[in-house]
């Protein structure tokens, strides 16, 4: 930078520097944090704002480790707290030693965040993760946090120590400032029923609760409780919930509800959603239980997202036709990984669901070999997926492919389909595409899909360019279950 640029920029105020700082990536923040001392104050801050996996080594340094930097300790920034699992399905795996090191830094990170952030200034905490548990997290103190607004928590079956230690653990975050909670303890043996009785007195200005209870031995009575009036939540907006029967008493006692998820309930037990929830423009959960609920209303939802098979999409079609509100949908299978027909939607009735919802901004589906075997069948999906949906700016799709290793050619069959079917329809509304491809596996008795890999694609001014993700796709159900799955309200 030129020498007067640089004392000019110099002089500016530094709630402009601030400014500046605070519409940088962490990418960006890193790098302007290196500029000069000022900057370094501004985007030292920020960088430690919100803290993940990536974050813990240098939170859990003591201050005489980080010599020769002076100034406050980065745990004195951190306002939202993120700790994550990379095991499983849905995650990259782990670098060698990566868990072992994560694992012993966590306790020392944790209670650097205890002693120098303000005990007002947490406001989210989210753990979700197998190699270590809520009591070798917070080793010398429970945290007391008064203004945590969110909470997340995946419990594990942890041993019977921990468990006692996580119970009072959660007790102490679920204060009045909760207004998002989401609490997956399934097949868990963390007793959650006496937290969750209490939570109309300890969190009574709760707006987002999510909770998966499926297989935990204290929930056996999780259905009184739901017909209790006393367990009521008046700011409640969004519920989802798994595992768990009979929601008329509760759903009733809520009225103003926008979203609501559930899987593998009996959510419909005589209920008419568009009396009891007049207010609901978003739901997830089996296409059956949303047709019985709402399918015979007016109930204008906005964003659907449905699990389906060919022989229960009859009923979702006519749901479709008699509608013009939906704006975001996603039809989804219910087995996935698993057998092929139970897996996959022929292309007809993709065709008819795409002719039925003409006002999308937003499709998600899944396509058979058959629909994208060719480029010329490729043409056709694009073709008419644009044609019919003027108004579409996002489209994921998942397509079988019996050759899936062919991925370039794969890759430059889709890109070149879109930018026909673009070209054809000048179609100016799409943003993006995203696809995951899966590739057919026979072995025995038994088919499915392997996930294998996915490409994404972006529209610059008119132009189809490839892109990295957008956002993780996921490789198994797509239902947005969790809160983070979904477009904040």
């Amino acid at each position: 930078m030129h020498p007067t640029s640089q004392s000019r920029f110099a002089t500016l105020p530094a709630e402009l520097h601030g400014e500046i700082a605070s519409k940088a990536d962490i990418n960006t923040l890193s790098l302007l944090s290196r500029v000069s001392h000022s900057f370094y104050g501004y985007c030292n801050a920020l960088l430690y704002h919100n803290v993940n996996n990536a974050s813990v080594p240098t939170l859990a340094l003591q201050q005489e480790d980080r010599l020769p930097l002076t100034g406050p300790h980065p745990a004195t920034f951190v306002k939202g707290v993120t700790i994550l699992d990379r095991d499983g399905f849905y995650d990259e795996p782990w670098e060698d030693g990566e868990k072992e090191r994560l694992k012993e830094h966590i306790p020392a990170a944790m209670n650097n965040i205890l002693k120098y952030a303000p005990k007002d200034g947490i406001r989210s905490f989210a753990f979700k993760a197998r190699y270590t548990s809520l009591p070798e997290m917070f080793t010398v103190d429970v945290p007391a946090w008064r203004s945590l607004e969110s909470l997340i928590i995946k419990s594990f079956d942890w041993n019977a120590q921990a468990v006692m230690i996580s119970e009072n653990i959660l007790t102490s975050l679920c204060g009045p400032s909760l207004t998002r909670l989401e609490l997956d303890v399934h097949a868990s043996r963390l007793p959650i029923y006496n937290l969750l009785e209490r939570l109309p007195m300890s969190c009574p200005n709760l707006q987002r609760f999510a909770g998966s209870f499926a297989g935990n031995a204290s929930m056996q009575d999780l259905p009184h409780l739901l017909g209790n009036p006393a367990f009521t939540f008046p700011s409640l907006v969004e519920f989802t919930v798994a595992g768990v029967d009979n929601l008329g008493p509760f759903l009733r006692r809520h009225p103003n509800l926008q979203v609501l998820r559930f899987m593998q309930s009996s959510a419909n037990d005589a209920l008419d959603g568009s009396s009891i929830l007049p207010n609901l423009v978003r739901f997830a959960g089996e296409a059956s239980d949303f047709i019985s609920i709402f399918g015979h209303g007016t109930q204008p939802i906005e964003h659907l997202v449905v699990e389906s098979d060919e022989s229960s999409v009859h009923d979702l079609l006519r749901y479709l036709r008699s509608t013009n509100s939906i704006r975001h949908l996603s039809v989804e299978p219910h087995s996935l990984n698993m057998y092929c027909s139970n897996f996959i939607f022929r292309w007809n009735t993709i065709q008819e669901i795409i002719i039925s919802s003409p006002g999308l901004t937003t499709f998600l589906c899944s396509l058979d070999y058959d629909a994208g075997k060719t480029l010329n069948h490729l043409n056709t999906v694009y073709e008419t997926i644009l044609g019919n949906l003027p108004h579409l700016e996002h489209l994921k799709l998942w397509i079988e492919n019996m050759d899936a290793k062919a991925k370039e050619s794969l890759h430059a069959k889709h890109k070149k389909a879109i930018q026909s079917a673009l070209m054809i329809h000048n179609h100016r509304a799409l943003k993006s595409v995203e696809l995951k491809i899966y590739e057919y596996v026979h072995a025995g008795n038994t088919d499915w899909l392997e996930d294998i890999y996915g490409f994404c694609f972006v529209m610059e001014d008119d132009v189809v360019v490839s892109v990295p993700k957008l956002n993780k796709v996921e490789s198994r159900v797509m239902i947005n279950f969790h809160f983070d799955d979904m477009n904040e309200l």
